[in-house]
């Protein structure tokens, strides 16, 4: 079966996602931003999340299945961080949610050049796809998720389409597919539409550029991702602690539905914080929404 060719635009965002090094195993739960204040709003959503982790955390880390969904989600996440912080600056709160959908898609195909898929197998699970993601309505930027996971299933119907004549991964066919979903989404021309086009190709290769040189393992060590993209000020101080909070969790289960529930109860905590601006929350909840809906994508493809 041919080996399914993604150059640096795929593999140049997704590659750094596992380091060789190990992960410190002292606990995340008590990591906490140097900004936050005891008894601040900041500090009491911490807390908030903390709680809600500690009802879903198994006391085991990814391994077997999982862990290969994992790092399928870690990807996304990674693509999802950095694409709604380039998305915020250039069109706002909705901007972020294209910026998420847009890298947060192209890292997703890491996993099938990993993995050796060929067309035949691409085609044959999209064309059965029936994308059974519970959705929230408590996050306004549900759709971020639910549209990444069209996008996929559009790409893998029509590989040839989403290459350019290199064989690598077209962003001016990505931008294309997400802008025919997202104007289908809304029944016509739209503001969030309307954003689309904004996302140049040069912008975007510059983003993931900035991955270049990270090297691909399969331990599912995530910790190094967060200190990079926040060094790169993708994720900002705030926010830091609540996704370390978010990872650690997920990496220590199991089960598909906790983490449906898990990812729902995280969402919301953070939709009806008072210690988070509209564009922090636009941000986040474009990003959890795309690692909720891209952990449910991978356990069907990879199941």
């Amino acid at each position: 079966m041919k080996k399914l060719i993604f150059i640096s635009l795929a593999t140049l965002l997704l590659g750094g996602i596992f380091y060789s090094c190990k992960k410190d195993k002292a606990s995340l739960s008590g990591v906490k931003s140097n900004a936050w204040n005891a008894g601040s709003q900041d500090q009491r959503l911490y807390d908030q999340l903390k709680d809600l982790c500690n009802k879903y955390k198994s006391p085991q880390h990814a391994r077997g299945f999982w862990l290969s969904v994992f790092c399928g989600v870690v990807n996304d996440f990674c693509g999802a961080a950095g694409g709604a912080e380039l998305g915020g600056q250039i069109g706002g709160l909705w901007g972020a949610g294209i910026g998420a959908i847009v890298c947060g898609g192209v890292a997703s195909f890491s996993i099938i050049d990993h993995q050796q898929f060929g067309h035949d197998d691409l085609f044959r699970f999209a064309s059965g796809y029936q994308d059974e993601t519970p959705s929230n309505p408590g996050n306004p930027y549900d759709a971020v998720g639910s549209s990444h996971n069209r996008l996929l299933q559009q790409c893998f119907m029509n590989y040839t389409n989403a290459l350019d004549d290199e064989g690598s991964l077209s962003v001016p066919a990505l931008l294309q597919f997400i802008q025919k979903d997202t104007e289908n989404y809304y029944q016509g021309p739209s503001q969030e539409a309307a954003l689309i086009p904004k996302f140049g190709e040069e912008e975007i290769k510059m983003l993931l550029q900035q991955f270049d040189g990270w090297k691909v393992n399969d331990s599912g060590d995530w910790g190094p991702i967060l200190k990079d993209l926040a060094s790169l000020n993708y994720i900002q101080e705030n926010e830091q602690p609540l996704l370390e909070l978010y990872l650690n969790t997920i990496s220590n289960c199991d089960n598909l539905d906790s983490f449906n529930k898990f990812g729902i109860s995280f969402e919301n905590d953070v939709a009806g914080s008072d210690s988070l601006n509209d564009s922090e929350k636009a941000k986040l909840l474009s990003c959890l929404s795309l690692c909720r809906y891209s952990c449910n994508f991978w356990y069907q493809f990879l199941h």
